[in-house]
């Protein structure tokens, strides 16, 4: 079982090489933005250990397969164990992949180790909120150095990053520890955003003005997807890359040509005030019905415009006028409507807005 460990070493700053395929480096990043810090942690915790090498050992396999790049791990500690209240422990995980589905991908083959499901006799837990993109939560109770803790091990993904938040407690605080995991997830996001990492995010651009944040989705879900690689919904994520109009498998495409409304929904590494939504139709063009906000304080669906969609049958963006708004959102659903005069494919979706409130 996991030992909590004494404090005493100061974590260190470094920096690693962001690779992507065809480069030597895409981008040299000081990793430390997207650290936790003490703000993003209960009170009373200090910064055990950053080890840039470590992965799991056993998980070695799936690592090289994937393509791993990267992997770091952060440990954080309670200054005062001796209460036995709170949060004991966290050991916070990072690792990089060249792309957002090699990442997916590693998600899927190292899950059994990753879970912790075994030895630590953990369970998923269903219908968490939404942390980042596939969430796996793992939860239990068990033993750490002859003390009962409860364990929460939340497994994500943003972009070509992969997540792992184990927390170790005292006392459970759920929305507590998700909140840890969420604020995991936006320094990572916004690490993403700085570094121009490909496919994470188009970054801020000037020549729109002062304050305009312009990004592609880093990650997907739909109610529907052809197959779970191509076709799928994370085909909709990054920047257009579809050769030209027709049925290719690098857009979305739901299931079957729709008889009713289909949706997807994409998310963005940094919450924005909407002033653009940028749809590009790779095929069954003149089909979106629908385009809403997530939003964020309120905690459900604002639609920023909907009607009919005049976009002719050929490859190209959809901006449809969209209703003033102060509300800020990473997330945006586009619904294909009933009917559409062919099977709708969505090959991205740029998100355009200014920095929130």
């Amino acid at each position: 079982m996991r030992a909590i460990l004494r404090p005493g070493v100061v974590a260190a700053c470094f920096a690693v090489a962001l690779l992507c395929p065809g480069t030597v480096s895409a981008a040299t990043v000081d990793v430390e933005p997207s650290l936790l810090t003490a703000d993003d942690l209960p009170a009373g915790m200090v910064s055990v250990a950053i080890d840039i090498p470590t992965r799991f050992d056993s998980d070695a396999e799936a690592f090289e397969a994937n393509g791993g790049l990267v992997a770091m791990n952060q440990i954080w500690q309670s200054d005062d164990l001796e209460s036995r209240k709170g949060v004991a422990f966290l050991m916070d995980f990072r690792i990089l992949f060249p792309t957002a589905e090699d990442a997916a991908a590693y998600l899927v083959d190292a899950e059994d180790i990753l879970s912790e499901a075994v030895p630590s006799n953990l369970a998923l837990v269903e219908g968490d909120a939404p942390i980042g993109e596939g969430l796996r939560h793992y939860a239990g109770t068990g033993e750490s150095s002859g003390v009962t803790l409860m364990f929460d091990n939340y497994l994500f993904r943003v972009g070509p990053v992969v997540v792992k938040e184990f927390i170790g407690s005292f006392e459970r605080d759920a929305a507590a520890n998700a909140a840890i995991a969420q604020a995991a997830a936006d320094r990572i996001a916004a690490l993403l955003l700085e570094s121009d990492v490909p496919g994470a995010s188009s970054g801020p651009q000037s020549s729109d003005g002062p304050g305009t944040i312009r990004q592609w989705a880093i990650g997907a879900t739909a109610s529907s997807e052809y197959t779970t690689t191509d076709w799928s919904a994370g085909q909709a994520t990054g920047s257009p890359n579809a050769p030209g109009y027709g049925q290719d498998p690098v857009s979305w495409a739901p299931l079957v040509d729709p008889g009713e409304p289909e949706w997807i929904e994409l998310t963005y590494a940094v919450s924005v005030v909407p002033t653009a939504v940028n749809i590009w139709e790779a095929n069954g063009a003149g089909f979106v019905v629908r385009v809403e906000a997530w939003d964020e304080a309120a905690g459900g669906w604002l639609t920023l415009w909907h009607g009919t969609d005049p976009t002719p049958e050929q490859l190209q963006a959809f901006s449809p006028p969209l209703s003033a708004t102060d509300v800020a959102t990473r997330r945006i659903r586009v619904t294909a409507g009933e009917g559409a005069a062919g099977w709708p494919y969505i090959d991205a979706v740029e998100l355009v807005g200014t920095a929130a409130p």
